[in-house]
């Protein structure tokens, strides 16, 4: 099983660096890569940000950069329409997954899903949360009633994010739940 990560740059380079090497630490390479620069400080060129995605060992990587700052969904948007797989893992800049994140996703695949979200655990200087105990055997309904994922921990069918329109580019917040 192949994946499309979807990564949303906003100019972050510290934080882009840790998120890379979250990538290139998997333990199954068989993904691409589509960076998206959304162009908020204008600092960094498509040249720029190759030989930095290839310092990371990650070979197969796309990079688009916005013209303007459009935001995230409009720069997750744009990475789904520009990937080659069927199944798309977004990240944001600055996450980090567990090293066998896409090895356990790509056997759970086997049985077909629409969308597989992981558990996430959060980080903070003076605390650390685990979210997603427990499986929420209907995922939508308890997204709507309350967050339970974000972004970085979900993986969908391409197809399935096409045809309900993809990320709604005016949303500002909550885009996870979108």
């Amino acid at each position: 099983m192949k994946f499309s990560i979807v990564l949303p740059f906003y100019g972050a380079l510290v934080e882009l660096k840790r998120t890379l090497k979250s990538i290139s630490s998997q333990t199954i390479s068989n993904y691409e890569l589509i960076l998206i620069d959304d162009n908020k400080i204008k600092m960094y060129d498509s040249i720029f940000l190759n030989n930095l995605i290839k310092s990371f060992n990650i070979l197969n990587a796309k990079i688009i950069v916005n013209t303007l700052n459009m935001g995230a969904n409009y720069s997750r948007n744009l990475g789904i329409i520009n990937s080659n797989y069927e199944y798309i893992s977004f990240i944001d800049c600055g996450d980090t997954w567990s090293t066998n994140k896409l090895l356990k996703e790509s056997k759970i695949i086997e049985q077909n899903p629409d969308l597989i979200y992981s558990k996430q655990r959060f980080v903070h200087s003076y605390f650390s949360v685990v979210h997603n105990k427990d499986h929420a055997p209907n995922y939508l309904k308890s997204q709507m009633i309350k967050s339970i994922c974000t972004s970085s921990s979900i993986t969908a069918k391409k197809d399935i994010i096409v045809d309900i329109g993809l990320f709604n580019i005016d949303l500002k917040s909550s885009q996870d739940s979108d």
